[in-house]
């Protein structure tokens, strides 16, 4: 999960400020374009963290369009019993 933080701080300095152009409704990941959840290297991160259904992880971004100013991103670890967290933004 930390990996995820750093990719989405990198799409963050891409888009411009922003993470991605849309936010994203809070609920299970999925892989919409223009949000930051639709970042191919977040969707591949996410995969391997929920063993290839990143929908059982949550997401949510928050902002305006072209302004997304913040993120979260929950998972259950795949095989483990601890809940992984990371907000930025």
């Amino acid at each position: 999960m930390s990996t995820i933080r750093a990719q989405a701080e990198l799409a963050y300095d891409k888009n411009g400020s922003s993470y991605g152009k849309n936010p994203f409704s809070l609920g299970p990941c999925k892989q919409i374009a223009g949000t930051l959840f639709a970042d191919s290297e977040i969707v591949s991160l996410l995969n391997n963290t929920t063993e290839k259904n990143m929908s059982l992880a949550t997401c949510v971004s928050s902002g305006t369009v072209g302004k997304v100013t913040s993120y979260a991103v929950s998972s259950t670890a795949a095989r483990r019993s601890r809940v992984l967290v990371w907000v930025c933004g």
